[in-house]
């Protein structure tokens, strides 16, 4: 028998067996496994299908580009201050506030993992009660925890310094620690305006008096005057501030979703490098029939609200109240939005909070940006793998506590996988400098500005200028110039090109400004630096660099990648 007609009978076999292995499975879902393995080696690549317009606008939401500058945060006034971000990054990744010394608010909230831990439950002194959240864009959400107990970022910032099981120091040791640092008294008073109170004196400020803490420091806390454990609890909320500054930059950067968004705003349906046909098939399911843009949405993969969604209880464990306790517990917090200690008092948040029946056992919507490297999930790191979570949601059992909102999917197999397949696009990307992923003390230059893919062709012989494009990016919460470019070389300066009687003009700029939370590309026919007066002629393969300083902070370094001379962008 002929190799060919052997392979044809072998088929044959295959799909007569899984036929009637089709027809005696009698649930519907026994005939869908059997089905998809059946067809699995016939079928290709499911078909790219165009999208309508309507869908395109979906989509448009979905995009980074559309996530805007988050409104700075009344209730801190230092929320995008240069200086005070800085002492942030510092007081983030300083190990001396915790019991051990060895733990910092950068333990649990690991950079390389999208601020999380990897863990089922973040692990300080001992185990917190629930999983690590990501910090990506957290300061676009007007609640913090799954459970929301806390209603902005710098009261959240304070609460795993006293937990015990977190950081596990009271409240004056805290204060007492940053004070006995001269760069930390330096610091404050160029944020603050005003010297750092002193706290050595151990009759006035116990080395352990905290009102959440044991015994011996709640009453060590309660012998003190009220104007002292008030000197206590402003600096302890200054410094809640200074840390929150630094995590309202932590906003998520380009990924393969991101590049495929670009493309069909361009109108490029077709799939591309690292977001393939079955990533498309899976986005589709992700705004259509598996509806998880009904609480996934908008850039940041969130609607930041609380729901039940029928996680089971980790083991052992009571099924957890979520959002109904958090209710109760953020408006006894000392530190919220109405204590004397915010820096504005609207609130309307936490005034008109939703609570009753309808919070049991609901939990926040955790953002989808970086998934793939923030496991385990849930609230409780109940979910190991990404196939499980959609195993979750397409099933959708009944709640142990309160109702489950969630409804069964009824996906079938090679649909689990599509939409597993778009999940796994969601890498961790940055829109920050590196710099601020790392300790202070690495020795790294910190800017609030960062620039990408900057290129310069290689000049032709004779020439004694080029030109530089790149993307600038502004990860501060204020407006930043960039007054002055500089060159190993050549001379440089800002241009931009502009057409007038369809002939290109070449304009000087003094300076050029990034918007707050914004980016600017520099790029052929618009802005770009000009190199004047080349030292030496640009070579293509070779790279040169470049510093840019700012009118206010440190200058950055940017390395330059020498393009050939024809070269354009997208080759």
């Amino acid at each position: 028998m002929k190799r060919t007609a052997r392979v044809a009978v072998t088929w044959l076999a295959v799909m007569v067996v899984g036929l009637a292995g089709f027809a005696y499975f009698g649930t519907d879902e026994a005939k869908d496994v059997a089905w998809d393995n059946v067809s699995k080696p016939f079928v290709g690549p499911p078909g790219v299908i165009p999208w309508s317009d309507g869908e395109r606008g979906v989509l448009a939401s979905l995009s980074l580009a559309a996530l805007g500058n988050a409104p700075l945060d009344p209730t801190n006034q230092y929320d995008g201050d240069p200086l005070a971000i800085r002492l942030g990054h510092q007081l983030f990744f300083d190990t001396r506030f915790s019991a051990t010394g060895g733990i910092s608010c950068a333990t649990c909230h690991q950079p390389a993992r999208a601020f999380t831990d990897g863990l089922g439950k973040g692990a300080g002194i001992g185990f917190s009660k629930r999983n690590t959240r990501t910090l990506l864009g957290v300061t676009h959400s007007p609640w913090q925890y799954w459970d929301g107990r806390r209603d902005t970022l710098w009261a959240q910032a304070l609460t795993p310094i006293e937990d015990h099981n977190e950081h596990g120091i009271s409240r004056t040791e805290m204060v007492t620690a940053f004070a006995a640092e001269p760069q930390y008294r330096s610091a404050w008073q160029e944020i603050v305006g005003s010297p750092l109170p002193e706290f050595a004196d151990v009759n006035r400020f116990p080395v352990e008096a905290s009102p959440l803490g044991v015994a011996d420091a709640a009453a060590a806390w309660e012998r003190m005057t009220a104007f002292d454990r008030q000197q206590v609890n402003r600096v302890f909320a200054h410094l809640g501030k200074f840390i929150a500054a630094y995590e309202a930059i932590l906003l998520p950067g380009p990924d393969p979703l991101e590049a495929y968004l670009k493309n069909v705003a361009q109108g490029q349906d077709e799939p591309i490098a690292k977001f393939g046909a079955e990533a498309i098939a899976g986005l589709r399911l992700f705004v259509g029939k598996a509806r998880c843009i009904e609480c996934h949405n908008g850039p940041l993969l969130t609607n930041n609200e609380f729901h039940n969604t029928g996680v089971l209880s980790a083991p052992g464990e009571l099924p957890d109240r979520g959002r109904v306790d958090g209710v109760r517990l953020v408006a006894a917090d000392p530190f919220n939005c109405l204590s004397l200690f915010s820096d504005d008092n609207t609130c309307a948040e936490l005034r008109y909070r939703r609570s009753g029946v309808t919070t049991i056992g609901a939990t926040r919507t955790p953002t989808l940006r970086g998934v793939t490297v923030t496991a385990p999930y849930m609230h409780k790191g109940q979910i190991a793998t990404l196939a499980e979570v959609v195993d979750h949601y397409d099933f959708a059992e009944e709640a142990l506590v309160g109702h489950n909102e969630a409804k069964p999917l009824r996906l079938t197999p090679r649909e689990s996988r599509h939409l597993i397949a778009f999940l796994e696009t969601l890498t961790f990307g940055m829109a920050i400098d590196p710099a601020w992923l790392a300790p202070p003390e690495s020795g790294r230059n910190r800017s609030l500005i960062s620039a990408a893919g900057a290129w310069a062709r290689a000049t032709p012989p004779g020439s004694t200028n080029a030109a530089v494009y790149l993307t600038l990016s502004n990860a501060g919460r204020a407006a930043i110039t960039i007054a002055d470019v500089e060159s190993e070389v050549g001379v440089g300066m800002f241009h931009h090109t502009r057409e007038v009687e369809g002939m290109a003009h070449m304009d000087h700029l003094d300076e050029v400004e990034l918007p707050a939370g914004g980016r600017v590309e520099l790029r052929p026919g618009g802005m770009h630096i000009m190199l004047m007066r080349l030292t030496a002629p640009l070579v293509a393969g070779e790279r040169f660099t470049l510093q840019l300083y700012p009118t206010d902070g440190e200058a950055i370094e940017v390395e330059v990648e020498v393009r050939g001379l024809t070269w354009l962008p997208g080759e």
